[in-house]
This record gives structure tokens, sequence and C-alpha cells, in this order.
């Protein structure tokens, strides 16, 4: 297990195996329904950003609704599921964002793969 939280403390990244949710500092978060076989996300480095393009990712060896907590000024939000090949932009998944959470509901067709957060910077 491996994480890491913003200067208040709130939750920005996560990497676990048959967890559905982590105590930091007496405060639970919990991200999954049920227990996932593997789960990750992390903003995308900046170094690795290409304007208006993907700026948050997301890896899920599982089903369940997935509440991941996040936070953002980007506009025209959009998840998109890696294609074939790595890099290359597959199925665009339905979300929403409610109170400081992108609550996804991860099904076979796109669990086992990289999800891929895009927004435009304005």
């Amino acid at each position: 297990m491996a994480f890491n939280t913003n200067q208040q403390k709130n939750l920005i990244a996560f990497e676990g195996h048959d967890c559905k949710q982590i105590t930091i500092d007496d405060k639970t978060t919990t991200f999954a329904n049920i227990k996932q076989e593997y789960i990750a996300w992390a903003p995308v480095p900046a170094n690795r950003q290409i304007p208006n393009k993907a700026f948050f990712q997301i890896f899920i060896k599982e089903s369940g609704e997935i509440s991941i907590p996040f936070t953002t000024d980007r506009k025209n939000i959009k998840l998109f599921a890696q294609g074939k090949t790595p890099g290359s932009m597959g199925k665009e998944i339905p979300f929403v964002i409610k109170k400081n959470y992108l609550k996804i509901k991860v099904t076979e067709d796109n669990s086992n793969r990289w999800l891929y957060l895009t927004g435009s910077v304005e």
C-alpha cells in the first residue's frame, strides 16, 4: 500500500491490494463498496501532462462502485479507458463528481485497464 496526502491531509493518491478504504490520522476514506483486488489513482505528474489532455489516472482491477477523493478547476472533464495500445484513447466512461468525490461504476468493460481524466485549463 502507498498513499499521498496534500497539505490539508486529504488523500490525493493511493495504491493498494484487497482493500476498500484507508484510515490516515484517524480519518477514514472509503473508496469502494467492495474490496478491490487492486486499485490505484494519482494525478499525472506535471512534466508528463499535455495541455487539455490527461491530468489524472486511475487503475482498478475489480468491479464495483468507486468513490475517489477528487477536486479540480478543470472544465469539460471526461473519463476515458485506455485503448488497445498504451497511450491511446478508448471508450468514454460515465462518471459524476459529487461532494469532492469522483464516482465511477466499474464493470468488466472498464476494469483492469488505465482510466484517464481529461479536461481543459481555462
